[in-house]
Parts: C-alpha cells; structure tokens; sequence
C-alpha cells in the first residue's frame, strides 16, 4: 500500500532520494519473524547457559564423589590393618591382661582396706573401753563416751564393706580369669575390628555406587547441552533466514518506525517522467511506481547495413539526426 508519494512528473531527483513510502503486509511479517527469531536465540542461549551451568555442577559432584571414594578406601585399608594388629594381640592374649590385672588389683586394694579397718577397730575398741570405764568413773562427759562409740560402730561398718569389697573383688578375679583363659575379650576385639572392616568396606562399596550415579547425572547433563547447543544452531540459522527473506523484501531500504514501513528510492539521478501510482493504493512487487529519465545519458537503438558493420568500432564517434531536429546533429559514441 502506498503510504505516501513524494515526487511527481517533472520533479528533479537525486540518486538515493526518498520517492514514495510503502507499507508492506510482507515486511511486517518479516520483521515479527526475525523477532521472533530473536527471541527464540535468546531462550535457547539461556538454556544453553543452565545446561552449562548444571554441566559444571554435576562435574563437581564427580570430583566429590572420587573424594569420597579416595577416603573410604583409605579407611577400609586402615581398618584391615588395625584387624590385623588386633589378631596378633589377641593371639599373644594382650586383651586379657587388662581386665585380669585390674582385678588382681581390685583384690589387693580391697584387703588392703579390711586391714586397715581391723587396725583401727582395735584402736578404737580400746578407746571405747577406757570411755566406759571413765564414764562410770565420772571423769567423762556422756558426748564423749558417745563420740567413742560413734567411731567405733563406724570402724565395725568400714570393716563389713571391706569384707563385702574383697568378696566382690575375688568373684570379678574369678570371672576374669574363665574369660581369659577362654579368649573371649581376645575374641569380642578381633570382631570388633572386623566388624569395623566391614563397616568400611561397605562404605567404599556405597561410595562407588554413588560415584556411578553421577557419572550416570553427568553424562545425562552432557546430552543436555548438546541438544541445547544444537537448539541454539538451529535458531542461530532460523535467525539468518528470517533476516534474508525479511532483506530480500525490503532490501536496505527499511523505514524507520513501524515494521510494515519501506522507502522507494530514486536508483540514478533524473528526471521524473511519469508517476504509475497515487497515494493509498494497494500495488504488487511487479508495479512501476515511477519513471526517470537521465537526461545526461541518452541511448539510442540503430540499425547499421550489413555491409557497413566491419567498419563498426566501439567506441568509435558517431553523428545522430532526429526527425524532431532536422537540422542538429548530435554527437555520441
């Protein structure tokens, strides 16, 4: 549609000069096109740089879980060698020794107190029996007949839990020695580190499935940017093309403004000597909007006999006569 006419017949125009303004149905959904476009590149660019993003971040989970590997490995060879230190042990019987010689002690400690409570029960017996005797003498107070007593019911009760002490002691002596002698402790510790191999080596076998997880994650994100980075390919050429077709309609001749707009520009520099349009017109590609003529550079079509035409050079001078202008010759080449 023919949105404005700026020249008519006989007008003066200059090479590149703004003839007439089109707006173009075409154009316009050219133009939606490579926005469209556009917008599309930028989703896919933005996809790109997540799946990138995730791509580095599953990356790192590898490099943790080799990190994890690498520990647990470490501590499953830690713990077959503590296992192996508690075998030689157990076998030497080391893991008896302790709780035997603890008991042992217990005992000693236990009949060394009933000793020393017996001594000090003698003391005070004959204590007490002086505080008697002075007390029915009237010498002493009843406090201090009381006192004497005090003390010696007290020397009578540290006695009775000593006894009870050495009784404890010697029944844990006796325990201790049946499990010495059957090896349990030396056993329990050998489980222990066994089970402490175990342990370890179930965690190596745990840190590797994980391992295989994100490598199975990772390759999976790889996938990813590759279909993302395919996907921008695709809009980078969709772009292209949106911008050739949307280039072949309206040529470098886009009006500023709306998307549907088009300059028609004078192609030389003439003489407008007819206008085939008028304004608001609806019009097709192959319309002729306007016709210039050079006034500089004129053509003309002639005939030469056939005899003439080796004599015929280009470039060579030539004198034209019009029926117009009989009387004037016209030099050309």
């Amino acid at each position: 549609k023919i949105v404005s006419l700026l020249a008519r017949p006989g007008d003066q125009v200059q090479a590149g000069q703004t003839l007439a303004v089109l707006d173009s149905f075409e154009v316009a959904q050219g133009h939606a096109a490579v926005e469209q476009a556009e917008a599309n590149m930028s989703q896919a660019t933005a996809a790109l740089q997540t799946a990138q993003a995730e791509l580095r971040q599953a990356k790192a989970t590898v490099r943790v879980a080799d990190a994890g590997i690498a520990q647990a490995v470490q501590r499953a060879s830690s713990a077959r060698r503590a296992l192996s230190r508690q075998k030689e042990l157990a076998a030497a019987g080391a893991f008896a020794q302790a709780p035997l010689q603890s008991a042992q002690n217990e005992l000693s400690e236990a009949q060394s107190e009933l000793l020393k409570s017996q001594t000090e029960l003698q003391g005070h017996q004959i204590v007490l029996q002086r505080a008697e005797r002075l007390y029915k003498e009237e010498v002493i107070s009843r406090a201090e007949l009381e006192q004497a007593q005090l003390e010696h019911r007290q020397d009578e009760t540290n006695g009775e839990t000593a006894r009870k002490r050495i009784e404890n002691a010697r029944l844990t002596l006796e325990r201790e020695k049946k499990i010495a002698q059957a090896g349990l402790l030396n056993a329990r510790e050998v489980q222990t580190a066994e089970a402490a191999v175990y342990d370890a080596e179930a965690e190596v076998r745990k840190a590797r499935t994980e391992r295989g997880q994100t490598i199975e994650a990772q390759g999976k994100t790889e996938r990813g940017v590759a279909a993302a980075r395919t996907a921008l390919y695709g809009t980078q050429a969709a772009l292209r093309a949106a911008k050739t077709s949307l280039y072949a309609l309206e040529g470098p001749d886009h009006a500023s403004g709306a998307g549907g707009r088009i300059v028609v520009k004078a192609p030389i520099s003439g003489v407008v000597a007819e206008r085939g349009v008028t304004q608001g017109e609806t019009i097709e590609r192959s319309t002729a909007l306007f016709t210039l003529q050079n006034e500089g550079v004129v053509q003309i079509t002639a005939q030469v006999p056939e005899a003439e035409i080796g004599t015929i050079r280009v470039g060579q001078t030539a004198a034209i006569s019009v029926v117009a202008f009989p009387k004037i010759r016209f030099a050309g080449r």
